[in-house]
C-alpha cells in the first residue's frame, strides 16, 4: 500500500543555515582575494627590482668595459655611451662629453626612459655628476658603484662610478 503526500507548494527556502554560510563563504572569497593581491603586488615590485639592478649592471658594465660606439663618439654620433679606453680604465674627455648630454637623451641611448639617474663618477680632486637627485617620494633607489681608473692627460687616477637608477 502506497501513501500519497499531498504537496501544497510551500517550503522553507530562506533559513539561518543559508545566511550563516553565505556569511562564511564572502568572507573566505574576499580575505582570498585580498592575499590573493597583495601576493600580486609584492611579486611586481619585486620584479621590477629585479629588472633595474640588471640593467643598472648591464649600464655600468658598457660604461666602465667599453669604449661605447662609436669608439671615438661624440655627442652628435653616439649609439652606445661607453667611457673606457681599456678594461675600467676611463677617458675623461668621453666622460665630459658625457655630462654635456642632455639627461632625456642620455635616458633614451641608455634606454631608462622609465626611470631616473644620477651619475657620479669620482678620483683624486676630480668629480663629475650627471642626473638628477631622488627625492622623499622615490619608489625605490638603487646603486652600482664600480673601481675605476681616470686618464686625465695620461696620468691614472684611481676612483669610482656610482649610477643611481630610481623611480
Amino acid at each position: 500500500m502506497q501513501i500519497k503526500r499531498k504537496y501544497n507548494g510551500k517550503g522553507q527556502v530562506f533559513t539561518s543555515d543559508v545566511v550563516i554560510s553565505l556569511i562564511i563563504f564572502l568572507f573566505l572569497a574576499s580575505t582570498c582575494f585580498y592575499l590573493w593581491e597583495r601576493t600580486y603586488d609584492k611579486s611586481m615590485y619585486f620584479s621590477e627590482q629585479i629588472l633595474m639592478k640588471e640593467r643598472l649592471f648591464q649600464i655600468t658594465d658598457l660604461m666602465v668595459r667599453t669604449p661605447g660606439y662609436p669608439p671615438n663618439w661624440t655627442s652628435k654620433n653616439v649609439k652606445i655611451i661607453g667611457f673606457s679606453s681599456q678594461d675600467h680604465i676611463l677617458q675623461k674627455n668621453k666622460i665630459e662629453s658625457f655630462i654635456n648630454l642632455s639627461d632625456s637623451f642620455i635616458k633614451e641611448k641608455l634606454r631608462i626612459r622609465d626611470y631616473n639617474f644620477f651619475l657620479n663618477i669620482s678620483a683624486q680632486n676630480l668629480n663629475f655628476s650627471k642626473g638628477k637627485l631622488w627625492n622623499e617620494n622615490s619608489s625605490f633607489i638603487l646603486v652600482q658603484t664600480r673601481s675605476i681608473l681616470l686618464n686625465d692627460s695620461n696620468k691614472l687616477r684611481q676612483g669610482t662610478l656610482r649610477l643611481y637608477l630610481w623611480k
